[in-house]
C-alpha cells in the first residue's frame, strides 16, 4: 500500500490553484463548446461527430500554430498535480475529450447526462475515415518501426483512398535540435492537416505542446491507438469497456509494465474527484 500513501501525500502539498479560474480555448466561444473541470484539468464534453467536425474546421481554417487535442483520462488528471512542467500541456489543449470512463462520470455529474467516451482508438478510426473522405493529408509519429509497418498496412486496408503520407518512427529519447528541425520541415513540406500521434502519456502531450508552434497542423494524441490497430496490443473485450475498466484489462495482461503507474493512478484520481468542490462546470 506505500504508492498509495505516496501519491496522496505528493497531491496534498501539490493542489494549489487548480480549482480556481482557467483560461478557455476559442472553441468555447459563444458556447459552441462546454465542458468541466475536474481537479482543475478542463474535459471537454464532445464526442466522435463534434470532434470530427471541430477538427475539420481547424483545417479549413488556416492558422500561424497547430491544434492539439488531448484524449484525457485519470493519468493526466493526476501528473497535471505532480508533475508541475505537466500542467502546461492540459491547459493549453485545443481539447481534452474524455477517454477514460471516470472523466465521463465527472462530466454527467455536472450535467453533461449524455456524454460517452471518446477512445483515442475508436477516435482514430472516426478521424481516418473524415480524412479520406476530405482528402486530408494524414501522418503517424511515434511507435516502433515494426508498429508502423503493421499500422500502414491496417490502414492502407481499410482506408484505401486515403492519402497517408507521413509516417516517423522517432527514437526512445528526446530530440536534438537538428532533429527537430528536420521533423518540422517534412512536416510542412508534405502539408500535412492531421497528425496522430503515438507517443503514450505523457511524453506525447509534452511532445504537441512543445511543438505546436512549429508545427501547424492538427496532433491528436491516441496512445495505445497505434499497438491495437497494428494488432500487437488487443484491446479489451467489451464487457470491460463498457464497465470501465479497460485498465483492470491492460493491468491484467501486462501487470509488470503497468502496475507501478496503476498503483499511483488510481488512489491518486480517487483522492482528487472526492476533494469537496473538485468538480466545476464550465
Amino acid at each position: 500500500m506505500r504508492p498509495t500513501c505516496d501519491v496522496t501525500e505528493q497531491l496534498s502539498t501539490m493542489i494549489s490553484h487548480s480549482y480556481g479560474k482557467t483560461d478557455l480555448p476559442d472553441t468555447y466561444a459563444n458556447g459552441a463548446v462546454e465542458g468541466v473541470l475536474v481537479a482543475g484539468v478542463r474535459v471537454d464534453a464532445v464526442d466522435y461527430a463534434a470532434l470530427s467536425e471541430i477538427i475539420s474546421k481547424w483545417i479549413q481554417t488556416p492558422s500561424d500554430r497547430g491544434r492539439y487535442v488531448v484524449q484525457g483520462n485519470a493519468q493526466h488528471v493526476v501528473e497535471f498535480h505532480t508533475t508541475p512542467e505537466f500542467r502546461a500541456t492540459m491547459v493549453k489543449s485545443d481539447v481534452t475529450v474524455p477517454d477514460g470512463v471516470p472523466l465521463v462520470w465527472c462530466l454527467k455529474r455536472v450535467g453533461f447526462k449524455d456524454q460517452t467516451q471518446t477512445r483515442g482508438p475508436d477516435a482514430m478510426l472516426v478521424l481516418l475515415e473524415r480524412a479520406e473522405i476530405e482528402g486530408w493529408k494524414v501522418g503517424l509519429y511515434g511507435g516502433k518501426e515494426a508498429t508502423l509497418e503493421a499500422l500502414v498496412k491496417f490502414i492502407h486496408e481499410r482506408f484505401p483512398k486515403l492519402d497517408l503520407a507521413y509516417v516517423d518512427a522517432p527514437p526512445f529519447r528526446d530530440l536534438n535540435e537538428e532533429e527537430k528541425s528536420k521533423v518540422r520541415m517534412q512536416i510542412a513540406e508534405i502539408g500535412i492537416n492531421l497528425l496522430f500521434v503515438g507517443l503514450g502519456c505523457p511524453k506525447q502531450e509534452r511532445w504537441m505542446h512543445d511543438e505546436v508552434a512549429h508545427i501547424h497542423c492538427v496532433m491528436i494524441g491516441v496512445g495505445a491507438a497505434f499497438d491495437f490497430h497494428a494488432g500487437i496490443v488487443k484491446r479489451a473485450p467489451s464487457i470491460y469497456q463498457h464497465l470501465g475498466l479497460e485498465w483492470f484489462y491492460r493491468l491484467l495482461t501486462e501487470p509488470k509494465r503497468l502496475w507501478k503507474r496503476y498503483s499511483r493512478v488510481v488512489p491518486g484520481f480517487a483522492y482528487l474527484v472526492l476533494r469537496p468542490k473538485s468538480l466545476r462546470r464550465l
